[in-house]
């Protein structure tokens, strides 16, 4: 995989690194006049959007590329360019989509179907980045000796699991609200990192990515993937603060929303 379409893999990878990036700001742009058409924001039997697939099945397929471009890119890594630093990285990576892909979906309850466009969108992208991560990681990212005992390494690392931690404890929460699958309720979400955000969820993979970013030293594929992410989750917690605080403005007895709640940045956003 030396060279494609006259390109050096290096340069595929810098090219498309830099796409990833642009898609993610216009995917913010547009995201504030569009609310994404999945979970509750789901327009039902819009020829726009799509048919509806089972939720737990696009959840599995879609994030299946990034988790086996990720065993794959382990598995035929480069053994000169593949050291300690590479693996590790790498491994963060599979441990995310591992859980994302074979977890997750199997966790789930109930749950309105996702649009196909939705799907499809989600899986183009899992494709991408997956293989931009881990041929990156495989291949062609280079660390410097004892990187691994560096204070950024070690920093990001810890971001990255503080923010996995986040991420599910939120999933968590979400899940529970319901009492079964016949409820179809809205309810506000407390504990955890929700007593300060909307979006507690979103924040913390956002947290996690930009720790993967920061310990490979801010490397062009992983700041293009804690970019991406931070601007393509973003918009969605400030929609689902604004429908908080919609649904439960304290009108007509109902339950109001905390009013020091912020959307995504605690104490801040």
């Amino acid at each position: 995989m030396d060279a494609w379409l006259g390109m050096e893999e290096a340069d595929i990878l810098r090219y498309t690194s830099f796409g990833m990036i642009a898609a993610g700001v216009l995917a913010a742009v547009l995201l504030q006049w569009i609310d994404a058409p999945y979970g509750r924001y789901q327009v039902k039997a819009s020829p726009l959007w799509g048919m509806a697939v089972d939720n737990r099945v696009a959840w599995l397929l879609q994030e299946l590329p990034s988790f086996a471009f990720a065993a794959w890119g382990w598995y035929t890594a480069d053994p000169e360019a593949f050291g300690a630093a590479n693996r590790v990285l790498l491994g963060l990576y599979l441990l995310h989509y591992t859980h994302r892909a074979w977890v997750f979906p199997l966790r789930m309850r109930g749950g309105k179907p996702t649009p196909l466009s939705v799907f499809l969108l989600a899986m183009v992208y899992c494709l991408v980045n997956g293989y931009l991560q881990s041929r990156f990681l495989a291949a062609h990212a280079t660390f410097a000796a004892g990187w691994t005992e560096s204070p950024q390494f070690l920093a990001g690392i810890a971001m990255f699991f503080a923010g996995m931690y986040i991420n599910m404890d939120a999933d968590s929460i979400l899940r529970n609200l319901r009492r079964g699958p016949a409820d179809k309720g809205y309810y506000i979400p407390r504990g955890g990192m929700f007593d300060f955000v909307s979006g507690a969820n979103f924040f913390g993979e956002i947290v996690e990515w930009t720790g993967y970013a920061l310990a490979s030293g801010f490397a062009l594929p992983p700041v293009a993937f804690a970019v991406f992410t931070a601007l393509n989750i973003g918009p969605r917690a400030l929609q689902h603060h604004r429908d908080y605080r919609a649904r439960f403005n304290g009108s007509k007895g109902k339950e109001a929303y905390p009013a020091d709640r912020k959307a995504l940045i605690p104490f801040l956003l």
